[in-house]
């Protein structure tokens, strides 16, 4: 009887040491929805671009700071673990891979992918992009970045210095786990898909490794200047499995989905609208009258709550930000001081910033269902 107290005994500590030394939980990205791409959320903190450096909220706080850990940094130049150079603000959201940020950064003539740790800011050269300019040429194009799950999507149009004939959008996918490129969409930009660079970047949205975005397709109609008529389209691409699917013919270029749904106002009829994705169905609810003459659209949303901004006649002039349920009952609405917008959509907040500024404000989701949203200034 002895012997068998102590075996149970020492099972007992075994799993208690077992226990202390096991590993501590993932730091995994939350999943929101809109278009806010250069901001993650982590279980370590949120994190955005302001400028040349990259913000961290540390979790409980509300101040942001460098994500930099030497306290006499003056963050303003490259000895700096938060500073970059020239990020460019279109040029690449914020990718999470293997515990770390990701980003893409412009470094004079090359476009250079970064790794960084959460905590110290410590980081690491990925991989150096690849260019669409045939050989020879000088000229650089338009360059953005998408992250997915797994995978860099790298889209470049042909610099000016490219004859028009030979010129055409190009897409990379870059593996992150061992930098290998791929162009497996080449036949479909070439031959059926016009104008796709600036769809693909204003409106792209992510989820896992697939890509949605809206782009124009030439139809068998020619107008009277004999040029081809195109339809815009919406589209998935599917980056691990190298596919591509049309969703629907698609009048409206903002969109934002969370792989089930895709949520859009359609300007033309005023109706905000849920296409199933998997039902290939579409429901549409009318605006409330108030909204039926004005200048708004989906902006962003998240498990709970829809977000709607109804633009000003003019940049000088104040906006207001609409809150709706995702049955699109009205929730709450709060004025937006001139120049300010919806910027970043957290698990509990949503961020208020300047245009190319740093975020000023804030507003607690906890307040949304009381119909109290009101704007609060950042420490």
């Amino acid at each position: 009887m002895k012997n068998v107290v102590t075996k149970c005994l020492l099972v007992l500590i075994m799993l208690l040491l077992s226990g202390c030394a096991r590993e501590p939980d993932p730091v995994v990205p939350t999943e929101q929805g809109g278009s806010c791409r250069d901001s993650i959320e982590l279980s370590t903190g949120f994190y955005y671009r302001n400028g040349n450096l990259l913000m961290r909220q540390q979790p409980g706080e509300l101040a942001f700071s460098p994500l930099c850990a030497d306290p006499a940094c003056t963050h303003d130049g490259p000895d700096c673990a938060a500073w970059f150079e020239n990020p460019g603000s279109a040029l690449s959201d914020l990718g999470w891979f293997h515990d770390r940020i990701w980003l893409v950064v412009k470094e004079q003539n090359t476009n250079t992918c970064y790794s960084v740790d959460p905590i110290s800011g410590d980081r690491s050269k990925e991989f150096v992009l690849p260019q669409a300019e045939p050989a020879g040429t000088r000229a650089h194009g338009d360059v953005g970045c998408r992250f997915t799950e797994s995978y860099l999507a790298v889209f470049q149009a042909p610099g000016r210095s490219v004859p028009v004939e030979e010129g055409m959008d190009r897409l990379f996918v870059v593996k992150l786990d061992d930098h290998t490129v791929t162009e497996p969409f080449a036949e479909i930009l070439e031959e059926q898909i016009h104008g796709t660079y600036p769809q693909i970047l204003n409106d792209g949205q992510v989820l896992g490794d697939k890509l949605y975005f809206s782009a124009n397709f030439p139809t068998q109609n020619i107008n009277p200047m004999g040029e081809t008529d195109t339809v815009f389209r919406a589209v998935i691409l599917d980056l691990k499995k190298g596919s591509f699917e049309i969703i629907r013919d698609w009048d409206e270029q903002q969109w934002c989905t969370d792989g089930k749904v895709l949520l859009y106002y359609n300007q033309a009829n005023r109706t905000l609208c849920t296409w199933d994705l998997e039902n290939k169905t579409e429901s549409a609810t009318p605006l409330p009258d108030f909204l039926k003459g004005s200048d708004a659209f989906v902006t962003s949303y998240d498990s709970e709550y829809l977000y709607l901004i109804e633009f000003p006649q003019t940049i000088f002039d104040d906006s207001n930000l609409y809150i709706f349920s995702r049955d699109y009952t009205l929730l709450a609405s709060l004025v937006l001081p001139a120049e300010r917008t919806l910027a970043y959509d957290t698990e509990q907040r949503l961020y208020i910033k300047q245009t190319d500024g740093p975020i000023e404000f804030y507003l607690d989701k906890a307040d949304i269902q009381s119909g109290s949203v009101t704007l609060k200034p950042l420490p």
